[in-house]
């Protein structure tokens, strides 16, 4: 994806990752096909374990789900749905310029996600293409070292990204809702 390849510097390894799609083998698992039935031709673009950052900052292990329409949050266990998000309600997609795992997906009028992932690449190119298919716009990918999100509720976060010698340091800030 040649936005990464511009912007974002990589580890080595990242050049060698193949794209998997539904890696986990979703489709066939009978509680995720009420979630495909939502729509006639809705496909898994990408499922995968992942990462995510709640609002105390602890971090849940779960499964995201790319479909051609939806973002799935999914338990890891039960693959029951724990939010899903419109693909053309997604505003942005933010990530710094370091090479680490981390991405926020932000949401119109909704609260946003941060994810961690070995595979951040597949994913967000994947709600990328999906994106533009839906919209006929493309997705706004940004790339900060400083990325503000806002968490469920009235807070917003500040992810700070930078370089040490032991590798990339991360750090989460409370900030005050504007």
């Amino acid at each position: 994806m040649k936005a990464f390849f511009d912007k974002k510097e990589r580890r080595r390894s990242s050049d060698l990752k193949e794209f998997k799609g539904d890696s986990l083998g979703l489709e066939n698992k009978k509680a995720i096909k009420k979630y495909l039935s939502k729509s006639n031709n809705s496909k898994i673009l990408f499922s995968g374990k992942v990462q995510k950052m709640n609002k105390r900052n602890k971090i849940q292990e779960r499964v995201l789900m790319v479909t051609d329409e939806f973002v799935y949050n999914l338990d890891p266990g039960s693959y029951k749905s724990k939010r899903e998000i419109s693909i053309n309600k997604i505003n942005s997609i933010a990530v710094s310029n370091l090479p680490d795992n981390f991405f926020v997906i932000k949401v119109n009028d909704e609260y946003d996600y941060l994810f961690i992932s070995p595979n951040k690449t597949e994913i967000i190119s994947r709600i990328i293409g999906a994106y533009q298919k839906l919209t006929g716009n493309p997705l706004n990918l940004l790339f900060s070292d400083q990325i503000e999100y806002d968490c469920r509720g009235k807070d917003v976060k500040e992810l700070v990204f930078s370089k040490t010698e032991d590798g990339i340091k991360t750090q989460i800030f409370q900030k005050k809702k504007k």
